[in-house]
């Protein structure tokens, strides 16, 4: 990867980051890459396009509009685009907001180095799920964040939580609740999305792209794993917080009623 950056800019000295848009044929200006020197990147043959994954994303919601029927373009969709004119200010909005707080606040957390880092992720993380699945219980927020259509903040959403009690509630002790448990609207809601097989989902992209085997998400994190092993900060268990996430949880909710070792395949 690292070769990449490197081509597009041979005095690259900055963080080498997934996912990576690249034009291998044509060649054009950067855009949104961290690093200056990658924005003000010259025409050429093979270069980078893109960096940031959200930037990504939408670029390929309309890019490839021209070589579609008038029905799949995501102009003419109206209601069901991915970004509606009418949502797309709310879109921004919640999307800003769930990466702070649920994308990125997994890492956060995971990556806390001290305990009153770990302790203030950890909470903002939960309360951050606690408000999706109040979001989730109000009328026209279901079965998706913007009523009956995917939206792009469905997409962006879906990896964290599809990923997170098999992945980010253990390692990266997430663990004072998990989704298939204590928070069943959100649970409705990526089952919604992963058994959809309807063609805006283009006959079920989301199972399709998810891999449940355990071998491979801990292959992605065995070296955050040997880090972890080295760190103080110790886990905050659901019984010690009872309430500060979420006043309208009880005790009998809080506590986690099963080991995600154990049951990587969810019963969808």
């Amino acid at each position: 990867m690292r070769d990449l950056y490197l081509k597009a800019d041979s005095q690259y000295n900055g963080r080498v980051t997934v996912p990576l848009l690249w034009d291998k044929k044509h060649g054009m200006r950067c855009c949104a890459v961290p690093n200056p020197r990658l924005g003000r990147m010259l025409m050429g043959l093979e270069t980078i396009v893109n960096n940031d994954s959200g930037e990504i994303a939408r670029m390929f919601f309309g890019a490839f509009d021209k070589f579609l029927p008038s029905e799949k373009q995501e102009a003419t969709k109206g209601e069901a685009a991915f970004i509606p004119k009418h949502l797309e200010s709310d879109i921004d909005i919640l999307n800003a907001w769930v990466f702070d707080n649920i994308n990125n606040g997994v890492y956060k957390t995971g990556f806390a180095t001290t305990q009153s880092a770990y302790n203030e992720n950890v909470l903002r993380l939960f309360q951050g799920l606690d408000r999706l699945e109040y979001h989730l219980s109000q009328p026209g927020n279901a079965p998706y964040l913007f009523g009956e259509h995917i939206t792009e903040s469905d997409i962006r959403l879906f990896p964290t939580i599809i990923r997170f009690d098999a992945a980010y509630y253990t390692l990266f002790k997430c663990n004072m609740k998990m989704i298939r448990t204590d928070y069943p609207r959100l649970h409705d809601w990526v089952r919604n999305l992963y058994w959809n097989e309807g063609p805006e989902t283009n006959g079920g992209v989301f199972q399709k792209t998810t891999n449940f085997d355990i071998v491979s998400i801990l292959d992605s994190y065995s070296i955050n794993t040997l880090m972890f092993r080295r760190r103080s900060s110790a886990a905050i268990h659901p019984s010690s917080l009872v309430g500060m996430v979420s006043s309208r949880l009880d005790q009998s909710q809080a506590y986690c009623r099963c080991d995600p070792f154990f049951s990587i395949v969810w019963r969808f």
